[in-house]
């Protein structure tokens, strides 16, 4: 599902949540168009069964710890696309 959303350089995380860095949207995210880049997207499926998509852009480094600022958040819904088989 991610690659319809965005392209990125690497990811790590689990079943529960992954965390994508160097992001460019591929399609509009709400409000935000298409080509944007971040410097991470979460997708964490942890939040009461629901999944969320958070958008980040990192600031400055504080004693080897980088800070992460929220930009944007949305809640993730699924639709089934056409029979393939």
């Amino acid at each position: 599902m991610e690659t319809e959303l965005f392209s990125w350089d690497g990811w790590d995380g689990d079943h529960e949540c992954m965390v994508f860095y160097n992001v460019t949207l591929k399609v509009p995210v709400g409000d935000i168009p298409a080509g944007t880049k971040f410097d991470s997207a979460v997708i964490n499926h942890t939040n009461e069964g629901k999944g969320v998509l958070q958008l980040n852009n990192y600031g400055e480094e504080k004693d080897g710890v980088g800070e992460v600022n929220l930009v944007a958040e949305f809640r993730l819904h699924i639709k089934v696309g056409e029979r393939i088989s």
